[in-house]
């Protein structure tokens, strides 16, 4: 047993095992609610109370009351049964209006009663709902697992065979029976099922996993007569149209399947469709039999594959103006591209983003359709600890691909998923069937791709090969600039076919981004990688894709501290999986001058969002090189020393400063001179080493910057100089030199500087204990690095609230931010928070006063929030 909240108080015990599903709703609910206006209520409230009596005499249990729908579930069938009979005779006797008769249609059906969380769950859920909504108003059906459990007793209700029916869901059909009892009606039309419906949709043998498609694509036939349904191969085309035919099935007198893939001529496509009908020909063409067949009926004509024969678009358009009963759905890999067409292109799965706990795993579409295939191969299979973080990568990997996530899961009988995930990571050959089936089309997911690859001409093959270089998409310029190298000179030489991709769902165009992206789905993408390697364009494409992204860094690279900095930063991160790639073939083909190029440009990108492992293992890398240029290995050394040190490596950041101003004297180059001055005044300050060295830099550096007459230069010694007051216990000097500082850098555009200068004006205000001024700063901190994102800032300002909140006595919450704190320099290699006056002080005495347990606890809530999470904490601490 279970328990359930109960309403008026305690718990209510839900039965589990064998259970029996109750559905009931009003019939013309709608129409009853419009005829009686604000009197419906009294109604309903009618209906309510008969409904509960029923249930609550036989000892069910009501789980959820929606508008004029009950869901109940009993531990006994014949009492569900005998709670049914109740209600409608109550029902049928209640003295409801001449004009207001509220008849209710009920269906059962007994299976599983398997719960999940406070309710339930499981295909016998579906199955008892599909039931009740194919009843009539006051009738009641049951399923053949209903009927069984009932007394073979005289004073039984009887029960009228109703025979096998099939249902919305597409599964097999189920056996129904009509419960006929004293004081009900015993004449009822044909239950709504399928076989209501004149039809030819297959009865699948899988089950369906719930798309919100499904609704919003039946809701576009309500409104509009031709609909496709269009994407990439293994997207779950077909499989969607039959369970929105089926959905919508109650609409129409007749829904036809005809199924195209095999047809490769257009002029055949009449002839399938008529024999589709079972239409014999005559005299008449297979288009005019066709169209009379659809005259003067309401008709659902799923045409599905219809990419291969797109000529065949015009028959669409004919059949539809000749019969107006006549709606179409298509599934196709491109759009038909007529008049009165509704496109509908059709996502992927829901993937999981973040979640990792097997119950939010498990409301993930794409993981809910592996595990169930998973275990149509391997019965014992379900999502665990163990295997939930692996099942939730294969599915992203698979971008989601319902034919790619089927494959996947029939491998678990020699693949673990943790195996599977690894060997996803390598390549995508793991993904193929035995089922004898399929089309040979879809028994690889390689074979898929390449039937809508086969339909494409020469030059679009080429392109679609090309465009496999960039990582995570591109903009049009750049597609341009690497793909032209190879298909021209002239933008239509790439326009023109780039439209075709896009046509017909190989590549995705995104115009919702800042600057309209291109990009495809990976499992594309790979196949079309793959193809690219096995020809003579491969170099050439990489070496263009790799010069258009050193020219972009360098393009970039000066403005990822000024007044756009928040545009800069995020063009850089729409374009990292590309610079990463680039970075890779730089280094892989020995062009370490472009490696050099990229990273030195970047490395404040790098350090802003978090990603400083891989910035200074990137600038390790190109620095192996002995063939670089000495201007250039200076700006990667710089970079070097600049990552290292705000990952709090002070000896590595003075390895490579002390080499940057050797470096910079030989060149006699004096604005790098005078950076180099600057960059290395700050491990010497900050790690607390050599003060004489790191102020005799400085001043060196300052003398430079005036020379050079740069105020932008000369106001940020002014403010290392406040930094280094804050290293020798003097916060009212920081104070003074870091609000000198900040008009100049203010009028430089240098936002970064300015965000760190109230960063440091915080630091000096909170050790001086000057709390509500402090607090202006660190707003105007956060202010300025959250619209940027640059998360060593904002991780320092969290710092500054840790130390707020202990200043204020508020201990619980100075230690869930030093938590906060601690997750994110785990998470991005940012540990200035450790240094000297960043430090975390004062956490012994908030440990001692609140205990050794709570203080864990309120340390792992910290590490265990989100930054997104901490920052709204953040935001109501500074009001």
């Amino acid at each position: 047993m279970h328990s359930r909240d109960n309403p008026e108080g305690g718990m209510t015990q839900l039965p589990t095992g064998t259970v029996t599903f109750f559905f009931s709703d009003i019939e013309g609910s709608t129409a009853l609610l419009q005829r009686f206006g604000a009197d419906a209520s009294a109604l309903l409230d009618a209906h309510d109370a008969i409904l509960e009596a029923a249930i609550d005499a036989r000892r069910g249990t009501t789980l959820r009351t929606e508008g004029d729908s009950f869901f109940a579930v009993f531990a006994s069938a014949p009492d569900a049964v005998a709670a049914a009979v109740d209600a409608q005779r109550s029902l049928a006797a209640h003295p409801w209006p001449d004009d207001g008769q509220v008849r209710v249609r009920i269906g059962l059906h007994t299976g599983a009663g398997e719960l999940g969380g406070a309710d339930y769950r499981g295909i016998d859920v579906h199955r008892a709902a599909r039931i009740g909504a194919a009843a009539h108003g006051g009738q009641i059906i049951i399923s053949e697992s209903t009927a069984a459990l009932l007394p073979l007793s005289p004073d039984a209700p009887e029960l009228i065979e109703l025979g096998a029916h099939q249902f919305k869901d597409l599964l097999q059909p189920i056996e129904i029976h009509q419960v006929v009892a004293d004081g009900l009606d015993r004449d009822f039309p044909h239950i709504r099922s399928l076989d209501a419906t004149t039809h030819n949709l297959p009865a699948e043998l899988t089950s369906f996993v719930p798309r919100p498609e499904v609704g919003r694509i039946t809701a576009l036939l309500d409104s509009r007569r031709f609909v496709t349904l269009t994407g990439p191969g293994g997207t779950g085309k077909t499989r969607l149209a039959l369970q929105v035919a089926a959905e919508a099935s109650d609409d129409f007198e007749a829904v036809y399947y005809v199924p195209l893939a095999p047809v490769t001529d257009p002029e055949l496509v009449a002839a399938t469709i008529a024999s589709t009908l079972g239409l014999t020909r005559s005299s008449a063409s297979a288009e005019r039999l066709v169209i009379d067949y659809f005259k003067g009926h309401r008709t659902l004509l799923v045409l599905d594959n219809f990419e291969q024969i797109l000529d065949a678009a015009p028959l669409v358009a004919r059949l539809i103006a000749a019969a107006d009963g006549l709606k179409v759905l298509v599934t196709s890999r491109a759009a038909l591209q007529l008049s009165g067409e509704q496109e509908f292109p059709v996502p992927p799965l829901a993937l999981p983003n973040g979640e990792t706990s097997v119950e939010a795993l498990s409301k993930k579409a794409a993981v809910v359709l592996f595990v169930d295939r998973a275990a149509a191969s391997l019965p014992d299979f379900t999502l665990t600890d163990d295997n939930a973080s692996a099942v939730a990568e294969i599915t992203r990997r698979l971008d989601g691909l319902p034919l790619a996530i089927e494959l996947a899961a029939s491998r678990v009988k020699v693949l673990a998923p943790r195996v599977m995930a690894e060997r996803l990571r390598a390549s995508f050959d793991v993904l193929s069937t035995t089922r004898r089936d399929l089309p040979a089309r879809q028994q690889t997911l390689r074979n898929a791709i390449a039937w809508s690859y086969d339909l494409l001409s020469p030059t679009e093959q080429r392109l679609l090969r090309g465009m496999s270089v960039f990582r995570g998409g591109a903009v049009f310029e750049a597609i341009d600039s690497v793909c032209g190298r190879v298909l021209g000179d002239e933008h239509s030489d790439v326009l023109d076919p780039l439209e075709v991709l896009v046509h017909h769902s190989l590549v995705r165009y995104d115009p919702t981004q800042p600057t309209p992206r291109y990009a495809m789905l990976e499992t594309i993408r790979e196949f079309a990688w793959q193809r690219l390697t096995e020809t003579d364009d491969c170099r050439a494409i990489q070496d263009a894709h790799l010069d258009t992204h050193v020219e972009l860094a360098e393009e970039v690279g000066p403005h990822l501290t000024g007044p756009e900095q928040a545009y800069w930063l995020d063009a850089v991160q729409r374009e990292r999986d590309n610079f990463r790639a680039a970075f890779a073939f730089a280094e892989e083909s020995g062009r370490f001058d472009a490696a050099a190029r990229i990273v030195s440009s970047l490395w404040r990108y790098l350090q802003a969002r978090g990603l400083i492992p891989e910035g200074r293992d990137f600038a390790s890398r190109v620095l192996v090189a002995d063939d670089l240029d000495d201007a250039l290995r200076l700006r990667v050394i710089s970079a070097a020393g600049s990552l290292a040190y705000w990952a709090a490596d002070m000896d590595d950041a003075l390895r490579h400063y002390e080499a940057a101003v050797a470096l910079a004297r030989t060149l006699g180059e004096p604005r790098a001179l005078a950076e180099a001055l600057y960059d290395f005044a700050f491990p010497h300050l900050l790690g607390d080493r050599d003060h004489d060295a790191a102020h005799g830099a400085l001043d060196e550096a300052a003398q430079v910057f005036a020379e050079l007459g740069d105020s932008h230069g000369a106001a940020r010694v002014t403010w290392a100089r406040g930094v280094g007051a804050m290293y020798v216990d003097q916060p009212h000097l920081a104070l003074e030199a870091t609000l000198d500082a900040l008009p100049d850098l203010e009028a430089a555009g240098d936002m970064t500087m300015v965000a760190w200068s109230h960063h440091m004006a915080t630091v000096a205000l909170l050790a001086m204990d000057r709390i509500d001024e402090a607090l202006p700063h660190i707003k105007a901190a956060l202010d300025l690095f959250e619209p940027v994102r640059d998360i060593a800032g904002l991780t320092l300002q969290l710092q500054n609230l840790n130390q707020l909140s202990l200043r204020t006595g508020d201990q619980e919450q100075a230690v869930i931010m030093a938590g906060a704190v601690a997750n994110q320099q785990h998470a991005t290699g940012m540990n200035l928070s450790e240094v000297a006056a960043n430090a975390v002080l004062g956490l012994e005495e908030a440990y001692d006063a609140l205990g050794e347990q709570r203080a864990g606890e309120l340390f792992d809530q910290g590490m265990n929030t989100s930054l997104a999470e901490a920052l709204a904490l953040a935001r109501e601490i500074t009001g």
